[in-house]
């Protein structure tokens, strides 16, 4: 096993080399994914809990307690009781706004290591699911690394992304962050496979539909697939098929007409239904959006049925899909009747439908035995499965389905906005918000070192895509190959390799840059794009790595080069493991070099902090000078925080939280500049003669405490008396 540093410019790479990689790196990918697992848990204890965190943890406990309420139907013999709606509503309507497959993994850990193995604290088994998927995402960040730009790429590209300090601090926290670049990664990786190995499209659909159920930012994964899909030689293949539509329409056949007239039938009784105020009152818009829902199995019977099957050299047969979907709509359907949604028509004609056109589809390519075409293929399986899967992981929408739903999206499409310090001016509601936001956060909290390595590797990336796609005009585009060959000589090009991380790197950040969108939440909104940076990073890293070889004398022997560029490749990923190891427990108030460190953000007139986790801080001193009894008010902490810190030990049972800041004896703030007027005015409220504790920075407060003098009489005194 030999470190090398390599990169496969041109569409001519040898795939053994790949192949033999996987037989030997795996185990380092591995490693690496354990290391840093075990590195967040043994950072865990000084991180306090986020606001978010505590919501999640009542949720994850009611959520993941339906799957222990159907085992114990189970095991009784009534299973039907958990798909009640009064079930469905008592363990899912806690934070019901957010989908449920986090808090479903949250709760199982929690159940896992610290209710049946009894080896963790509450905390930490919450934060062990996130934990683990920030462990997956550097193994597959090094697999992709490994296949694209060979071993010394990979590791660069892992150790940059793990190392990172605003990513180290959210693998941490039991939220949907750090589980949305897992998703990401997977999803992205699975649709690059499957491009040219259709098993893995299976796999693809499901992931999305795991990725969705995990964070909305994952609805915006198609867009990627197409902008890969779209540079590719299927789309070509696509639009050729539209020269054969005559064609398609007389072969369809009379019969074929009368099932698709057939099931468009339905769905015009469904929207009649719908329209009818005996039925359902609605409007247009939730018609068409059902209607084009129940549709997708309509383009699938077409593209399938008029497609050219001749130049698939590895087909998969429809019939697989077919009975997938029958399968998915009879079960739904009888969910719809059985548990009481059968009051809903227009939601069981269009399973109805969906049903008779899937078994139609499915009676036809058994007798005909027709296979999808390559074009069809990165289409089909994921529109199918992501959103069944969806669907399927999240019982919140058994009943009741469409309002829920509809009540999911118009959440999230206006989704509420906290207040943000941003160059000295407080953003909220209304928008517009500023476009530049995503762009300048990436260039105040990344080290600069790391901006740069990344600015050369995209420089090179686009340069060499740009050669290689002319090579691929007259290599593969005039070939007479199949669909299936020119994809994998495409998939094997600089260009193709470039575009799929450029594409993944880019669409984050443009999301958020989108004036209608809210910017708080630091960098977390659009974290997913950092993996894709780090692994064009890493063909920087291996541009620099070559130049310094250069300079060497030519007879230095291979150990020699090896130990060289590992140190050189530790030089470069420093920056990023000092701002992490220095203060990590702060890692939302992280600024890099160009900005002037953390310590410069309010002169900057940037966000100090936010989220609340920096009261872990200061719990030791509350536990020393709080009276027996007394209690304390807080600026930002909800109260699932405040008892977890209290159940692991951290806060004295005694403890109380005030509530309200007059009846408190200490009052807590976490410094973020939108709650800093209320603790002047609780400042004079308390007659206090200043902050009595603090924890800081590098002299930076970040949770400050004040003493009501009018409870406790004898002042305290401050860390500078």
């Amino acid at each position: 096993m030999s470190f090398t540093m390599e990169f496969p410019s041109d569409i001519d790479i040898k795939q053994h080399q790949g192949a033999s990689y996987s037989r030997w790196w795996i185990v380092v990918a591995a490693v690496l994914a354990l290391a840093y697992i075990f590195l967040l848990l043994g950072t865990a204890d000084p991180i306090g809990y986020a606001k978010d965190e505590g919501y999640y943890f009542s949720a994850s406990r009611t959520n993941y307690g339906w799957f222990v309420n159907l085992k114990d139907n189970i095991l009784a013999g009534t299973p039907a009781k958990s798909f009640s709606n009064n079930t469905i509503r008592r363990y899912w309507d806690n934070n019901h706004e957010h989908p449920s497959f986090c808090k479903i993994m949250q709760g199982f850990h929690n159940s896992l290591w610290e209710k049946t193995l009894g080896i963790m604290n509450p905390g930490t088994s919450f934060r062990m699911s996130t934990m683990l998927q920030a462990g997956l995402a550097l193994f597959i960040i090094f697999m992709i690394g490994l296949h694209f730009f060979g071993p010394g790429a990979a590791l660069f590209a892992t150790l940059m992304f793990a190392f990172m300090p605003r990513v180290f601090f959210h693998a941490h926290l039991n939220t949907y962050d750090m589980p949305n670049v897992f998703f990401w990664l997977l999803t992205m990786g699975l649709f690059w496979k499957g491009l040219t190995r259709p098993g893995y499209l299976i796999l693809t659909g499901i992931a999305w539909g795991l990725a969705m159920s995990a964070r909305n930012a994952a609805f915006f994964i198609p867009v990627a697939m197409f902008l890969v899909y779209l540079r590719s030689p299927l789309m070509k293949e696509f639009l050729r098929s539209f020269t054969r539509i005559g064609q398609g329409i007389k072969a369809f056949g009379l019969k074929r007409w009368l099932v698709t007239l057939v099931w468009i039938a339905v769905l015009g009784a469904a929207a009649f239904m719908q329209f009818n105020p005996d039925f359902r009152a609605t409007s247009w818009g939730l018609v068409a959006m059902q209607i084009v829902a129940f549709a997708l199995p309509v383009i699938f019977g077409i593209t399938t049925l008029i497609g050219d099957t001749k130049r698939s050299e590895r087909p998969i047969k429809s019939t697989w899909f077919g009975w997938l979907l029958m399968a998915s709509s009879l079960c739904m359907l009888g969910i719809s009747i059985v548990y009481g949604d059968v009051q809903t028509p227009f939601n069981v004609l269009l399973l109805t439908a969906w049903l008779y056109l899937a078994g139609y589809i499915c009676w036809y390519y058994t007798r005909h035995g027709i296979s999808m075409p390559a074009w069809a293929r990165p289409i089909v399986a994921p529109i199918v499965l992501g959103p069944l899967t969806f669907f399927i992981v999240w019982p919140w929408l058994y009943h009741d389905t469409w309002s829920r739903l509809g009540a999911f999206f118009a959440r999230h499409l206006d989704p509420p906005a906290w207040q943000t310090m941003y160059f000295g001016d407080m953003i909220t509601n209304p928008p517009p918000y500023p476009s530049s936001y995503p762009f300048v956060m990436w260039f105040f909290t990344i080290p600069m070192l790391f901006m740069f390595i990344a600015a050369i590797g995209a420089t090179i990336v686009i340069i060499r895509g740009r050669k290689s796609r002319k090579d691929l005009k007259h290599r593969i585009m005039s070939s007479g190959l199949s669909a299936d060959a020119k994809m994998r000589q495409w998939k094997q090009s600089s260009f193709a390799r470039g575009w799929l991380l450029l594409v993944c790197l880019a669409i984050p950040p443009l999301v958020i840059a989108m004036p209608s969108t809210p910017v708080y939440g630091g960098t977390k909104h659009f974290l997913h794009a950092l993996p894709f940076m780090s692994l064009i990073a890493s063909v920087g890293f291996i541009w620099l790595g070559k130049q310094l070889l250069g300079l060497l004398p030519e007879n230095l022997g291979l150990k020699a080069k090896q130990t060289i560029l590992a140190v050189f490749g530790l030089f470069l990923l420093m920056p990023g493991i000092y701002g992490t190891a220095s203060g990590y427990q702060y890692g939302l108030g992280f600024y890099n070099e160009i900005m002037g460190g953390i310590i410069a953000a309010p002169e900057v007139g940037m966000q100090q902090s936010f989220w609340a986790y920096q009261t872990r801080a200061i719990l030791p001193w509350l536990n020393e000078h709080v009276p027996q009894n007394g209690s304390v008010a807080w600026n930002n902490l909800p109260w699932d925080c405040f008892d977890m810190y209290k159940r692991e030990g951290k806060l004295r049972k005694d403890i109380r939280m005030a509530p309200n800041t007059d009846l408190a004896d200490f009052y807590v703030t976490t410094v973020w500049q939108m709650f800093l007027d209320g603790t002047f005015e609780v400042e004079t409220s308390y007659q206090a003669r200043g902050i009595v504790a603090q924890d800081d920075i590098f002299g930076l407060p970040m949770v400050i405490v004040h003493q009501n003098m009018k409870r406790i009489k004898t002042p305290i005194k401050t860390p500078w008396e």
